[in-house]
């Protein structure tokens, strides 16, 4: 899983939002801070499983593109 970033651009404060990832728009603004400023994206943030997966992915078609290197 993964999150976008957010940070607060009057107090610093930040906060990480799952929901929206998949939204086309690509929406840089969250929306309010209770101090009264804009939350604006600053990044993404993933969790150790999702990197372990996709390095996991990464290595599993490197294996098979050698083992199949000479087949085409």
């Amino acid at each position: 899983m993964y999150g976008k970033r957010y940070r607060c651009n009057t107090c610093g404060s930040e906060t990480t939002s799952q929901e929206g990832l998949n939204d086309p728009s690509g929406s840089q603004v969250m929306g309010s801070c209770v101090c009264g400023g804009t939350y604006s994206f600053i990044g993404e943030e993933y969790d150790q499983d999702f990197i372990d997966q996709q390095n996991y992915e990464r290595q599993q078609d490197r294996e098979y593109e050698e083992r199949h290197r000479r087949d085409y």
